[in-house]
């Protein structure tokens, strides 16, 4: 998360542009995904200088981080800072993210760390301006059918969430803007409709999350790049994953794959592949490594 910040402020961050600097950065799928520890530093504001608590009474703060108790007065003060931008909440205590914040029209980025959000606010739906949101270490049993509102997301991230499951309105429509979707320990048990509806998903991430089945629907996800499925319980690969002619990386690590198809070897434009960790019988992967060879593709097997 620093990282991604640091880069957008070095580089001047135009709305529209945030998949593209985000997406190579930090949606890939080339290391173990499953490992809490490459997760560490996620949700830091290194490369930042923000305005702290006192940027509460300054109404031309841009980026703000409150860190600990967040008062009821101070939530409100939020509404009054019209040239926020950047939001960074932690351990606040929140149960829910302030619904004052869809006073501020500039918002573009908010992210909750540490605090146990049991509830999203319909209201925060109707914050245009947001194209980044995270949320860590949550509570949360369902998501709003208004998050649909947020037309301008690219990039949706939910890290550690604490309920047995993690609910979508299957009605939901798609988020038309969204480039980045990132759950990792999150208790889906199923990939929901709603993200199917997202057809301009580039990357879509989706670890420890207690997935049974890779639905034919990914086919709908057609301008997708890099898919990154590890720590799941899949057991077999639709066929059309193969039609999905954007995909360069694949992290299919720690499931419960039996076999995996020759075919990907031939994708024409996947070079990352990951299986290690699923009970896929050698002599099923040889194939795919020997054709590997011949071309420019890497696959991670270890059972």
């Amino acid at each position: 998360m620093g990282k991604i910040l640091s880069i957008i402020f070095h580089l001047g961050l135009c709305f529209g542009t945030l998949a593209s600097i985000v997406s190579p950065i930090f949606a890939q799928v080339r290391f173990d995904s499953t490992d809490p520890e490459v997760l560490k530093g996620y949700g830091s504001p290194m490369g930042i200088t923000y305005t702290e608590r006192s940027g509460l009474k300054d109404k031309n703060t841009q980026k703000l981080m409150v860190t600990g108790f967040l008062s009821e007065k101070e939530q409100r003060q939020l509404a009054q800072l019209s040239q926020l931008e950047i939001l960074f909440l932690k351990n606040n205590h929140l149960q829910q993210l302030p619904s004052s914040l869809m006073q501020n029209p500039l918002l573009f980025i908010l992210v909750s760390n540490d605090n146990p959000l049991t509830y999203f606010p319909p209201e925060l739906g109707q914050i245009p301006s947001l194209l980044y949101l995270e949320m860590t270490q949550t509570r949360l049993d369902s998501l709003p059918f208004d998050l649909a509102a947020l037309g301008n997301l690219e990039l949706l991230r939910i890290f550690y969430n604490e309920s047995d499951s993690l609910l979508f309105v299957d009605s939901m429509p798609g988020l038309p803007s969204l480039r980045s979707m990132e759950f990792y320990n999150v208790n889906l048990h199923r990939i929901p409709d709603f993200v199917f509806r997202c057809k301009n998903l580039e990357s879509l991430m989706l670890v420890n999350c207690k997935i049974d089945s890779l639905p034919e629907d990914i086919a709908q996800l057609s301008k997708l790049k890099i898919l990154d499925l590890a720590g799941n319980n899949i057991s077999e690969l639709p066929e059309s994953l193969l039609r999905l002619n954007h995909l360069s990386e694949i992290n299919l690590a720690q499931n419960q794959l039996t076999q995996i198809s020759e075919r990907f070897a031939y994708h024409p434009k996947l070079y990352y592949l990951n299986l290690k960790g699923n009970p896929i019988p050698y002599n099923e992967v040889m194939p795919l490594k020997i054709i590997s060879k011949r071309k420019d593709l890497q696959v991670i097997f270890e059972p």
